[in-house]
């Protein structure tokens, strides 16, 4: 199964990027800063993000993910994400 395969172009001297395609939402948002201190973490995102089903390792979804960086401290990032992933009706 492919878990990822997405793009990202950079623009405008990297302040603002696009990815588009099969994204982990885990690997930029609602990370905890404690996952990355233990190998194979269980620690990601909360409990109440888990409930809805979004789209993370191993169920990974069609993502499209917006990041602008005014300066160098700062940045806003969005994206829209399929809402059911991982339906084996809608593969």
């Amino acid at each position: 199964k492919l878990y990822e395969a997405w793009y990202e172009h950079k623009f405008f001297g990297e302040k603002l990027s696009i990815l588009l395609g099969l994204h982990d939402l885990n690997s930029e948002f609602y990370v905890a800063d404690l996952s990355g201190v233990f190998i194979n973490s269980s620690f990601g995102y909360g409990q109440e993000v888990a409930q809805i089903g979004p789209s993370v390792f191993p169920a990974t979804a069609m993502a499209a993910r917006v990041k602008f960086s005014p300066t160098e401290n700062t940045y806003l990032m969005g994206a829209v994400y399929d809402g059911v992933p991982g339906d084996p009706n809608d593969p």
